[in-house]
């Protein structure tokens, strides 16, 4: 069985299986054991729970919350432009998160990932560097163009990366048998890293 109709029925076959054993064996507390226990399952989790940390200590909930106050550090004087700007920041997040979902199912995973924090990285460098080389010229058009430029470049390369895929990858590398309880495990380390 070649082709996605054999993987299909290969996963709809893993599907059955777990649904009957699941009917048989009781309350699924066996998943849970072999969770923490099934040899392979720590490193999984151990990829799981770096995801979901990394994914949330990227601290987007602080950009997106404080990007108007950096963008105001940056010589944005205008509340109307300042909203403005808020309205394409979103937009452009939006926008990379449909292009996050049509390159999911072409490109491998590894590569999206590494590119989205390089891409957040770079941005976040040319950011500092910024305010660090011109942090007193707040009428500089040319430094607000390069702050806005920057916020924006670092929300793209999140959500066309590792703001969709951590979710993504986490599930696909769990067995099917334990995806709820890994999956449970990662969404508690999303959040307990949230940081605003």
């Amino acid at each position: 069985m070649k082709g996605w109709r054999g993987e299909a029925r290969m996963r709809l076959q893993e599907i059955e299986d777990v649904v009957a054993a699941s009917s048989v064996g009781g309350n699924g507390g066996g998943a849970r054991k072999e969770v923490a226990t099934k040899p392979g399952m720590q490193r999984v989790l151990a990829i799981v729970l770096m995801l979901q940390f990394f994914q949330q200590a990227s601290d987007i909930d602080s950009v997106v919350l404080y990007g108007p106050g950096v963008l105001a550090a940056a010589g944005v004087t205008s509340n109307t432009l300042l909203l403005g700007l808020n309205v394409v920041f979103g937009v452009a997040k939006a926008s990379s998160i449909l292009i996050a979902m049509a390159l999911t199912a072409r490109v491998r995973r590894r590569p999206m990932l590494l590119a989205s924090t390089g891409g957040m990285t770079a941005s976040l460098l040319v950011l500092g560097s910024v305010f660090a080389a011109f942090g007193g010229a707040r009428d500089d058009a040319a430094v607000a163009a390069v702050a806005v430029a920057v916020v924006v470049a670092f929300a793209c390369a999140f959500s066309v990366g590792i703001g969709p895929l951590a979710w993504v990858y986490s599930s696909e590398i769990l067995p099917l048998r334990q995806r709820g309880q890994g999956a449970s495990v990662g969404a508690a380390m999303n959040r307990v890293t949230w940081s605003p």
